[in-house]
Protein backbone atom coordinates (compact mmCIF):
# COMPACT_ATOMS: atom_id res chain seq x y z
CA UNK A 1 0.00 0.00 0.00
CA UNK A 2 3.02 2.43 0.89
CA UNK A 3 4.41 1.63 -2.50
CA UNK A 4 1.31 2.42 -4.41
CA UNK A 5 0.87 5.90 -2.50
CA UNK A 6 4.61 6.54 -3.40
CA UNK A 7 4.24 6.20 -6.98
CA UNK A 8 0.70 8.14 -6.59
CA UNK A 9 2.79 10.91 -4.92
CA UNK A 10 5.90 10.68 -7.93
CA UNK A 11 3.53 10.76 -10.89
CA UNK A 12 1.56 14.06 -9.10
CA UNK A 13 4.93 15.54 -8.55
CA UNK A 14 6.24 14.85 -12.11
CA UNK A 15 3.12 16.20 -13.60
CA UNK A 16 3.55 19.46 -11.62
CA UNK A 17 6.85 19.61 -13.11
CA UNK A 18 6.27 19.25 -16.32
CA UNK A 19 3.56 22.30 -16.19
CA UNK A 20 4.37 25.67 -17.96
CA UNK A 21 1.79 27.52 -15.36
CA UNK A 22 0.77 28.32 -11.93
CA UNK A 23 -2.81 29.16 -11.46
CA UNK A 24 -4.83 30.80 -9.38
CA UNK A 25 -8.12 31.42 -8.94
CA UNK A 26 -9.40 35.36 -9.11
CA UNK A 27 -11.64 36.93 -6.80
CA UNK A 28 -14.39 37.49 -9.38
CA UNK A 29 -17.31 35.84 -7.68
CA UNK A 30 -20.02 36.67 -10.30
CA UNK A 31 -20.02 33.87 -13.52
CA UNK A 32 -18.18 36.28 -15.74
CA UNK A 33 -15.12 35.78 -18.32
CA UNK A 34 -12.30 37.50 -20.16
CA UNK A 35 -12.80 40.04 -23.09
CA UNK A 36 -9.29 42.23 -23.26
CA UNK A 37 -7.14 44.77 -21.05
CA UNK A 38 -7.93 48.12 -20.58
CA UNK A 39 -6.11 50.42 -18.66
CA UNK A 40 -4.99 49.60 -15.63
CA UNK A 41 -7.19 46.41 -15.91
CA UNK A 42 -9.05 43.91 -17.91
CA UNK A 43 -12.85 44.07 -19.51
CA UNK A 44 -14.84 41.17 -18.36
CA UNK A 45 -17.97 39.84 -19.65
CA UNK A 46 -20.32 39.32 -16.90
CA UNK A 47 -24.06 37.88 -15.51
CA UNK A 48 -25.49 41.39 -14.52
CA UNK A 49 -28.26 40.87 -11.44
CA UNK A 50 -30.26 43.22 -12.34
CA UNK A 51 -31.35 42.02 -15.80
CA UNK A 52 -30.20 38.52 -16.25
CA UNK A 53 -28.20 39.57 -18.95
CA UNK A 54 -24.47 39.27 -19.73
CA UNK A 55 -22.86 43.12 -19.27
CA UNK A 56 -19.27 44.83 -19.87
CA UNK A 57 -17.57 45.63 -16.21
CA UNK A 58 -14.26 46.95 -15.97
CA UNK A 59 -11.84 45.18 -13.24
CA UNK A 60 -9.12 46.39 -12.02
CA UNK A 61 -6.02 44.62 -11.27
CA UNK A 62 -5.19 45.31 -7.34
CA UNK A 63 -2.64 42.37 -7.06
CA UNK A 64 -2.45 39.82 -9.48
CA UNK A 65 -5.47 37.70 -9.04
CA UNK A 66 -7.11 40.27 -6.99
CA UNK A 67 -9.24 42.85 -8.58
CA UNK A 68 -10.96 45.61 -7.28
CA UNK A 69 -14.38 46.65 -7.28
CA UNK A 70 -15.87 45.96 -10.57
CA UNK A 71 -17.35 49.14 -12.44
CA UNK A 72 -20.26 48.25 -14.90
CA UNK A 73 -20.16 50.11 -18.28
CA UNK A 74 -22.82 52.38 -19.07
CA UNK A 75 -24.51 51.25 -22.39
CA UNK A 76 -27.05 53.72 -23.91
CA UNK A 77 -29.84 52.36 -25.73
CA UNK A 78 -29.20 49.28 -23.70
CA UNK A 79 -33.05 47.52 -24.79
CA UNK A 80 -31.69 46.95 -27.91
CA UNK A 81 -29.13 44.65 -27.03
CA UNK A 82 -29.41 41.45 -25.19
CA UNK A 83 -25.95 39.85 -23.65
CA UNK A 84 -23.08 42.01 -24.47
CA UNK A 85 -19.69 40.57 -24.28
CA UNK A 86 -16.23 41.29 -26.07
CA UNK A 87 -15.62 44.35 -24.77
CA UNK A 88 -12.33 45.69 -27.04
CA UNK A 89 -10.92 49.15 -26.83
CA UNK A 90 -8.58 50.10 -29.75
CA UNK A 91 -6.51 53.23 -28.27
CA UNK A 92 -4.61 54.05 -31.76
CA UNK A 93 -8.41 55.09 -33.00
CA UNK A 94 -10.22 55.58 -29.82
CA UNK A 95 -13.16 53.04 -31.34
CA UNK A 96 -14.81 50.62 -28.60
CA UNK A 97 -16.25 47.41 -29.84
CA UNK A 98 -18.68 44.59 -28.39
CA UNK A 99 -20.42 41.64 -29.48
CA UNK A 100 -24.15 41.33 -28.61
CA UNK A 101 -26.98 39.77 -29.58
CA UNK A 102 -29.30 41.98 -31.53
CA UNK A 103 -32.51 42.01 -30.32
CA UNK A 104 -34.69 41.78 -33.54
CA UNK A 105 -32.46 39.48 -35.22
CA UNK A 106 -31.60 37.46 -32.68
CA UNK A 107 -28.13 36.59 -34.10
CA UNK A 108 -24.88 37.85 -32.14
CA UNK A 109 -23.69 40.83 -34.07
CA UNK A 110 -20.67 43.61 -34.05
CA UNK A 111 -20.62 46.69 -33.02
CA UNK A 112 -18.75 49.69 -32.58
CA UNK A 113 -19.07 52.76 -30.59
CA UNK A 114 -17.54 56.01 -28.80
CA UNK A 115 -16.29 55.67 -25.65
CA UNK A 116 -15.85 58.24 -22.77
CA UNK A 117 -14.42 56.40 -20.06
CA UNK A 118 -16.94 54.18 -18.58
CA UNK A 119 -19.65 55.58 -21.06
CA UNK A 120 -20.73 53.67 -23.99
CA UNK A 121 -22.15 55.88 -26.90
CA UNK A 122 -24.21 55.77 -30.03
CA UNK A 123 -23.24 52.46 -30.74
CA UNK A 124 -23.60 51.45 -34.78
CA UNK A 125 -23.86 47.95 -36.54
CA UNK A 126 -20.28 47.17 -38.26
CA UNK A 127 -21.95 46.16 -41.37
CA UNK A 128 -19.63 42.93 -42.74
CA UNK A 129 -22.62 41.56 -44.93
CA UNK A 130 -23.06 38.69 -42.99
CA UNK A 131 -26.84 39.61 -41.74
CA UNK A 132 -28.05 36.26 -41.91
CA UNK A 133 -25.03 34.41 -40.17
CA UNK A 134 -23.75 35.28 -35.83
CA UNK A 135 -20.83 37.22 -36.03
CA UNK A 136 -18.41 38.63 -33.31
CA UNK A 137 -15.70 37.92 -30.89
CA UNK A 138 -13.43 40.13 -32.97
CA UNK A 139 -9.94 40.66 -32.18
CA UNK A 140 -7.24 43.49 -33.65
CA UNK A 141 -3.89 43.99 -35.20
CA UNK A 142 -2.13 46.86 -33.50
CA UNK A 143 -2.61 49.42 -36.48
CA UNK A 144 -6.02 48.90 -36.44
CA UNK A 145 -6.15 48.25 -40.15
CA UNK A 146 -6.65 44.93 -39.38
CA UNK A 147 -8.94 42.24 -37.51
CA UNK A 148 -10.21 38.94 -36.78
CA UNK A 149 -13.64 37.95 -36.44
CA UNK A 150 -15.67 34.12 -35.46
CA UNK A 151 -18.69 33.50 -38.02
CA UNK A 152 -21.20 30.89 -37.57
CA UNK A 153 -21.94 29.56 -41.32
CA UNK A 154 -23.43 26.46 -41.93
CA UNK A 155 -23.20 25.26 -38.99
CA UNK A 156 -19.79 25.53 -38.42
CA UNK A 157 -17.94 28.87 -36.73
CA UNK A 158 -15.06 29.46 -38.98
CA UNK A 159 -12.13 32.70 -37.67
CA UNK A 160 -12.04 35.23 -40.92
CA UNK A 161 -9.92 38.29 -41.65
CA UNK A 162 -11.02 41.52 -42.68
CA UNK A 163 -9.22 44.90 -43.38
CA UNK A 164 -9.88 48.88 -44.04
CA UNK A 165 -8.20 51.36 -45.74
CA UNK A 166 -8.46 53.84 -42.75
CA UNK A 167 -10.25 54.14 -39.81
CA UNK A 168 -12.93 56.51 -41.84
CA UNK A 169 -13.44 53.49 -44.04
CA UNK A 170 -15.56 50.16 -44.06
CA UNK A 171 -14.35 46.91 -42.89
CA UNK A 172 -13.90 44.88 -46.45
CA UNK A 173 -13.40 40.47 -46.11
CA UNK A 174 -9.85 39.48 -47.04
CA UNK A 175 -10.21 35.78 -46.36
CA UNK A 176 -11.15 32.85 -44.35
CA UNK A 177 -8.11 31.58 -42.14
CA UNK A 178 -8.65 27.80 -43.21
CA UNK A 179 -5.25 27.33 -41.42
CA UNK A 180 -6.93 28.33 -38.08
CA UNK A 181 -10.35 26.83 -38.91
CA UNK A 182 -9.14 23.14 -38.07
CA UNK A 183 -11.73 22.53 -36.29
CA UNK A 184 -15.92 22.72 -36.57
CA UNK A 185 -15.67 25.20 -33.75
CA UNK A 186 -13.59 27.90 -33.51
CA UNK A 187 -14.07 31.44 -32.08
CA UNK A 188 -13.47 33.85 -29.28
CA UNK A 189 -9.55 34.84 -31.11
CA UNK A 190 -6.58 37.13 -29.08
CA UNK A 191 -4.42 38.90 -31.01
CA UNK A 192 -1.12 38.72 -29.20
CA UNK A 193 1.65 40.90 -30.07
CA UNK A 194 0.04 40.78 -34.01
CA UNK A 195 2.50 37.53 -34.01
CA UNK A 196 0.54 35.04 -31.88
CA UNK A 197 -3.64 34.14 -31.88
CA UNK A 198 -4.75 32.25 -29.08
CA UNK A 199 -8.35 31.01 -29.82
CA UNK A 200 -11.28 28.32 -28.46
CA UNK A 201 -11.56 25.11 -30.34
CA UNK A 202 -14.25 22.67 -29.80
CA UNK A 203 -13.38 19.11 -30.43
CA UNK A 204 -15.99 16.31 -29.63
CA UNK A 205 -17.85 17.45 -26.37
CA UNK A 206 -14.26 19.77 -24.85
CA UNK A 207 -13.26 23.31 -25.50
CA UNK A 208 -9.52 23.72 -25.27
CA UNK A 209 -7.20 26.43 -25.87
CA UNK A 210 -5.17 26.84 -29.55
CA UNK A 211 -2.06 29.07 -30.31
CA UNK A 212 -0.56 29.85 -33.67
CA UNK A 213 2.29 31.67 -34.81
CA UNK A 214 2.25 34.29 -37.80
CA UNK A 215 4.37 33.37 -40.61
CA UNK A 216 6.86 35.43 -43.39
CA UNK A 217 3.95 35.30 -45.71
CA UNK A 218 0.87 35.89 -43.16
CA UNK A 219 0.03 32.74 -42.64
CA UNK A 220 -0.76 30.94 -39.65
CA UNK A 221 1.31 27.80 -38.66
CA UNK A 222 -0.23 24.74 -37.54
CA UNK A 223 -2.28 25.23 -34.30
CA UNK A 224 -1.29 23.79 -31.28
CA UNK A 225 -2.88 22.60 -28.20
CA UNK A 226 -2.42 24.87 -24.79
CA UNK A 227 -1.56 22.33 -22.51
CA UNK A 228 -1.76 21.69 -18.51
CA UNK A 229 -4.33 24.71 -17.78
CA UNK A 230 -6.59 23.50 -15.00
CA UNK A 231 -8.99 20.52 -16.18
CA UNK A 232 -12.46 21.76 -17.25
CA UNK A 233 -14.94 21.21 -20.25
CA UNK A 234 -14.52 24.21 -21.54
CA UNK A 235 -11.82 26.94 -21.46
CA UNK A 236 -12.25 30.31 -23.35
CA UNK A 237 -11.05 33.94 -23.78
CA UNK A 238 -6.69 33.73 -22.86
CA UNK A 239 -5.55 37.47 -22.14
CA UNK A 240 -2.28 38.17 -21.85
CA UNK A 241 -1.29 41.43 -19.24
CA UNK A 242 2.52 41.12 -19.75
CA UNK A 243 4.75 39.01 -21.74
CA UNK A 244 4.60 36.08 -18.30
CA UNK A 245 0.78 37.03 -17.31
CA UNK A 246 -2.64 36.82 -17.84
CA UNK A 247 -5.77 35.30 -17.75
CA UNK A 248 -8.36 32.92 -18.78
CA UNK A 249 -11.37 31.80 -17.90
CA UNK A 250 -12.93 27.90 -17.74
CA UNK A 251 -16.17 26.50 -16.81
CA UNK A 252 -17.13 24.41 -13.93
CA UNK A 253 -20.54 22.58 -13.12
CA UNK A 254 -21.51 23.47 -9.64
CA UNK A 255 -21.92 20.67 -6.69
CA UNK A 256 -25.60 19.69 -7.75
CA UNK A 257 -24.49 19.15 -11.35
CA UNK A 258 -27.49 21.50 -12.67
CA UNK A 259 -25.65 24.59 -13.02
CA UNK A 260 -22.50 25.62 -15.19
CA UNK A 261 -20.39 28.91 -14.32
CA UNK A 262 -17.22 30.66 -16.14
CA UNK A 263 -14.45 31.40 -13.62
CA UNK A 264 -12.02 33.48 -14.03
CA UNK A 265 -7.83 32.03 -13.72
CA UNK A 266 -5.23 34.54 -13.42
CA UNK A 267 -1.81 32.90 -14.87
CA UNK A 268 1.99 33.05 -14.75
CA UNK A 269 3.76 31.69 -17.58
CA UNK A 270 7.05 29.98 -15.93
CA UNK A 271 10.44 31.17 -17.45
Amino acid sequence: MKRITYIIILVLVIISCKSNYSLKKTNIDLDAYTNSKYKNGIIISALNKENNFYSLFYAEIKDKSYFKKLIKFNLKNREDFHNISNGIYLPISNEFYFTSNNKKSGNLELYKCEIDNFNLLNPTLVNLELEKFSYGHSTFFTNGLNMIIASKESEKIKLKLYTRPSFEENWIFKRNLDELNTGKYNYHPILINDTKIVYSQKNKNKIDLYFSLLNESNYWSTPQKIKNLIDSREKINYVLTTENTGYFTSKKTKKNKSEEIDEIYYFELKK
